[in-house]
């Protein structure tokens, strides 16, 4: 991410993963945890295994 100055002289930023989920509420409406949760609901309901769900969520353990 970064931006431009009114010259147009382009500077990057670092933006920490705090920032960048709260761009992506602001811009969805909802938080993007939301969008995990409702994965994880879905495949459940789907009988996948929770090994499955474990691997896809990016959970260390059940």
């Amino acid at each position: 991410m970064g931006a431009a100055d009114r010259w147009g002289n382009y500077r990057s930023r670092i933006i920490t993963e705090r920032s960048y989920n709260r761009l992506i509420h602001e811009w969805l409406g909802f938080a993007p945890y939301t969008l995990r949760k409702t994965h994880i609901t879905h495949t459940h309901k789907k009988k996948a295994d929770l090994a499955t769900i474990e691997k896809q969520s990016g959970h260390k353990s059940l």
